[in-house]
């Protein structure tokens, strides 16, 4: 009788590595392609934004009388949207909105300086507070007297 033969060694399986091999390229080609359309859901996109602020921003309660009693001030609108954009904004004085009015196009990454006259401010020289908003919701306050 002769000896139980030894099984034959079996060839190491090379489909699960082959398996993992193809499901890292399929990922990778899938990343290649719809990485792109996905990035900006994926990273940090920069913020965009409109800066506003009195003109004179060392003295913001300067107001300049004019011979009819009636007074001029001035604001700026920074575009930093990423597109050119129109900006509406409204001026109160003690809550009740005096001016009204919109900018022309301002290119991104320009200023545009608004200069409002003909505010009505009350004589005595009782603070009054004087307001900006934009349309987007943005506001500007400060105090003034005449």
């Amino acid at each position: 009788m002769g000896r139980a033969s030894e099984p034959s060694p079996r060839p190491p399986r090379r489909w699960p590595a082959g398996c993992v091999f193809v499901a890292v390229v399929l990922l990778l080609l899938a990343l290649l392609t719809l990485g792109q359309p996905l990035r900006p859901a994926l990273t940090r996109q920069p913020q965009t934004f409109t800066e506003l602020y009195f003109t004179d921003s060392t003295r913001t309660t300067t107001i300049h009388d004019g011979p009819d009693g009636k007074v001029t001030m001035s604001f700026t609108i920074r575009n930093a949207e990423g597109r050119p954009s129109a900006y509406s904004y409204v001026v109160t004085v003690n809550g009740r909105t005096q001016q009204q009015g919109t900018t022309p196009l301002i290119q991104d990454a320009a200023t545009f300086d608004v200069t409002v006259s003909g505010l009505v401010l009350p004589k005595g020289g009782e603070p009054v507070r004087l307001q900006v908003e934009l349309a987007g919701g943005q506001t500007i306050r400060t105090w003034a007297r005449r």
